[in-house]
């Protein structure tokens, strides 16, 4: 869906899109916001996401029923791409002045659990990390959004993750489980 283009010149595509879920027997629509950043600034890419999982970058983007807050304000920040937190340190961020809102994380990039797990904690519920190496790829961050939005517990979105995986990465599905982590239930924020 049309989406304006973002301000920031380190993002080089912004596109927007919408799906329709069923979650408790009601209809609903999820809006994803996905920014392509260039990859020589995967630090900023990186800083900028923990920023946003702090409740940073609020944005109101118009979408098609009217507008909607996204960065800090979703319900859900995702990463996906290069753990560059395997080349380089994390980054220091100032203490939070005020709490984020309630919202789950996923961070879907190579043994992401062990790297991004610890900064993400703090402000959010990571829903979804990984344990190994892995190609962070679409048809999985779909399945467990679709998951995730349809109702289901972090047990139901790491099944989601895994079973998605299984099929493009042509794995067994107990193999795919094992690289996908997610908190023991409860977790809804």
């Amino acid at each position: 869906m049309p989406v304006a283009k973002a301000s920031d010149a380190r993002i080089l595509e912004r596109v927007m899109f919408r799906r329709e879920v069923v979650r408790d027997g009601r209809h609903g629509e999820v809006f994803l916001l996905a920014d392509a950043w260039d990859g020589r600034y995967i630090a900023e890419a990186i800083r900028y996401f923990l920023e946003m999982n702090r409740g940073g970058h609020v944005e109101r983007l118009q979408a098609a029923a009217g507008s909607i807050d996204v960065g800090g304000l979703a319900h859900v920040t995702v990463f996906v791409g290069h753990n560059g937190l395997m080349d380089f340190e994390a980054p220091a961020l100032p203490m939070s002045i005020a709490a984020a809102p309630a919202h789950a994380s996923m961070v879907l990039a190579c043994i992401s659990d062990s790297y991004f797990g610890p900064l993400l904690r703090e402000h959010s519920v990571p829903l979804l990390t990984t344990t190994g190496l892995m190609a962070p790829e679409a048809y999985t961050l779909d399945a467990a959004l679709t998951a995730w939005f349809s109702g289901g517990g972090p047990g139901q979105v790491r099944a989601a993750a895994a079973r998605a995986y299984a099929r493009y990465q042509r794995i067994s599905e107990k193999s795919a489980l094992r690289l996908f982590r997610s908190p023991e239930p409860p977790a809804r924020p």
